[in-house]
């Protein structure tokens, strides 16, 4: 153990301590008493036989060794300010003490024989000294807040030097050593007392190659540097891109932009989007609005792919508000995406769930969401498994009516182009609609048509080619199957083609009011939905049934909160629509809510009662009755979602 004069440099030389007397004899954690009048530090003569703590007399060097039982030896030690006690944290028993009693916080009381009065302070048996996976050896945990407030990451992290000082790559090359030989426990994102994570310290700090390493790293959250990064272009660019030159004006908002996309779609390990990503999004959202805004103040078009828009972005910052439960900013991101959306929008498409606008409107006036809609959400994403949320919509029915459409369509097939043709032909030739609806549904397959990417990981897809494969469908049945079909079988057979058509063109005019503004090969494919049955299994997955009652629940609770908002309402509008007459009740409805009506207090218990009859009587109806499938497998789920609208 050697003791060195740092502030004296080289014109003294370090002062042996203790040298080694035996083989294996081992030391370590030393540290100054607090008068700075002595050393300690842990011995054991050899390893894992003896153990010591020796205090050391810095002006005398006399050595002091206080003899430990295994059960009192502990990973670090310290010295009280009267020199009487020393405290010790214990070990457990894959540590190098072996000890059985050992996971205790000790005082350990010098006795005036040299002997020490062990006092057991807190039993730490059930903390988790180390874990199973390190066998005990070298596997403290790596995420623990210390008594400064720091965590391991944000202590090292935090620590300022001059930029051309040693300590800075010091600190990097030990950030890299302790990513690398991490074991998987160790959380890039965990904040200190401060709130702050490692990545929001280090720049904090002049140590570029510390922030390259964070954001280089999957792991770590870069989103939560968004604020910063809008707020100090220029010095982010600097810490960012340490030699490269410093752009101005509209490069420097371009590299903002393309910074905030680029950690908003960024994924972490597990190929998940972060949690802090729709920071990144309202961030980016805000920043595309106000250049729409001057964009049309300058009278230049706008962008016809949605998903370049704010409005896409904004979308996405309130969805995965929704996701990781962030509430306390949902009324904020709610308020900015109703600041930008078009009137006419009513609803909107919430990772696959259709929320109405008079819904997020009470969102932004502070009002918690319904549980079901966020029960629905998550079900959705585990159900799915995606990370990507403007997918989400796109599960498993979906995947089921290209696989059904692709078994059926033989050679032959209409090129993408004929099928484009052919749906402008169709919107010209429905003489029966004005030509105000004409005009929509033109402009929604001209929105829809700008999407180039390929959409959804679970069906690998363009627009495009969703459209041409639907449109075959659709010609499909403009021949006869055979040449002994039956008048009633044409008839049939045209009548289905004619409602496909009908249904794929209002989908259009739904797009052209934004209403893609989450994705619109959904909206191609979901065309057939309850007009071809035929294309979905007659004995379907338990997974679809949840699906499709998922999607009759987010429609059940947005109905009965546009018809009587706050359930402390009494229920009076019974009459078949809501205030704004757009939200139809059905006659089984009407007959639900009547059994209601005469019960006092109209509470939240009775708002979920009601809302639970509700499903049953529209899945029962569309899910049983119109679609066949059994109610035995139908039951299940219908009861595990009733019970998800319970525990909200």
């Amino acid at each position: 153990v050697w003791m060195i004069k740092v502030n004296e440099g080289d014109k003294v030389a370090p002062t042996l301590m203790h040298k080694r007397s035996m083989d294996m004899e081992i030391w370590g954690h030393e540290g100054f008493t607090p008068d700075g009048k002595s050393i300690y530090y842990d011995l054991q003569t050899p390893r894992s036989v003896q153990f010591w703590v020796v205090v050391h007399d810095i002006a005398s060097l006399k050595e002091t060794r206080y003899a430990l039982d295994k059960n009192e030896w502990g990973i670090h030690f310290y010295v009280s300010h009267d020199g009487k006690m020393i405290a010790s944290d214990g070990s457990d028993p894959g540590q190098v003490a072996f000890a059985p009693d050992g996971m205790w916080i000790n005082i350990l009381h010098i006795q005036p024989d040299g002997k020490l009065q062990r006092e057991k302070v807190l039993n730490m048996k059930k903390h988790n000294y180390v874990t199973a996976a390190s066998g005990g050896i070298n596997g403290v945990e790596p995420n623990v807040t210390f008594a400064n407030g720091h965590t391991l990451l944000t202590q090292l992290c935090s620590m300022r030097s001059e930029p051309e000082l040693r300590a800075n790559h010091l600190a990097s090359q030990t950030l890299s050593e302790l990513l690398k030989r991490g074991d998987g426990r160790l959380d890039l994102n965990k904040p200190n007392a401060n709130g702050q994570t490692p990545l929001r310290a280090a720049v904090g700090t002049t140590n570029t190659e510390l922030i390259r390493t964070l954001l280089n790293d999957p792991r770590s959250d870069p989103n939560v540097l968004s604020g910063w990064l809008a707020r100090s272009p220029e010095r982010a660019y600097k810490l960012i891109h340490p030699y490269g030159k410093l752009p101005s004006g509209e490069d420097l908002g371009k590299f903002v932009d393309r910074t905030l996309l680029h950690w908003a779609d960024k994924t972490d390990a597990a190929g998940k989007r972060h949690q802090m990503a729709y920071v990144s999004n309202a961030a980016l959202g805000a920043r595309l609005a106000a250049q729409e805004r001057a964009d049309a103040a300058a009278g230049l078009p706008q962008s016809a792919d949605c998903s370049k828009g704010a409005l896409f972005r904004l979308s996405l910052a309130l969805e995965q508000c929704l996701d990781v439960q962030q509430y306390r900013r949902l009324a904020e991101r709610s308020a900015d995406l109703l600041a930008h959306a078009p009137a006419g929008i009513r609803e909107f498409n919430l990772q696959g769930v259709e929320v109405s606008r008079t819904e997020i409107e009470s969102w932004a006036a502070g009002k918690l969401p319904e549980g079901g809609v966020n029960r629905l959400i998550e079900a959705r994403l585990a159900q799915a498994g995606l990370a990507n949320v403007h997918n989400v919509g796109l599960t498993a029915r979906g995947r089921l009516i290209m696989d059904a459409i692709n078994a059926r369509l033989g050679d032959g097939r209409l090129t993408q182009a004929q099928c484009i043709q052919g749906v402008r032909d169709a919107i010209e030739a429905a003489t029966d609609a004005d030509p105000e609806w004409r005009r929509k549904a033109g402009v929604g397959l001209d929105k829809a048509l700008a999407h180039t990417n390929r959409v959804g990981e679970g069906l690998d897809v363009t627009v495009h080619e969703a459209l041409a494969l639907m449109w075959n469908h659709i010609e499909s049945h403009a021949l006869p199957a055979s040449p002994e079909e039956s008048a009633e079988a044409a008839a049939e057979r045209q009548a289905l083609r004619g409602a496909l058509t009908r249904s794929l063109l209002e989908n259009m005019v739904d797009m052209a009011a934004g209403y893609c503004d989450t994705g619109c090969v959904q909206r191609i494919l979901y065309c057939v939905d309850g007009v071809d049955a035929s294309l979905l299994p007659p004995e379907p997955t338990s997974d679809l049934i949840r699906e499709e009652i998922g999607s009759i629940a987010g429609i059940v609770n947005n109905r009965f909160e546009l018809l009587y908002g706050d359930s402390g309402k009494d229920l009076k509008s019974t009459d078949g629509a809501s205030s704004s007459g757009d939200v139809p009740l059905s006659k089984a409805d009407r007959k639900i809510i009547a059994r209601y009506q005469g019960k006092r207090p109209i509470d939240d218990g009775i708002a979920v009662q009601i809302k639970q009859d509700m499903l049953e009587a529209a899945v029962m109806a569309d899910l049983v009755e119109r679609r066949g499938w059994r109610g035995t497998a139908v039951r299940p789920e219908l009861e595990r979602m009733k019970a998800f609208m319970n525990d909200a």
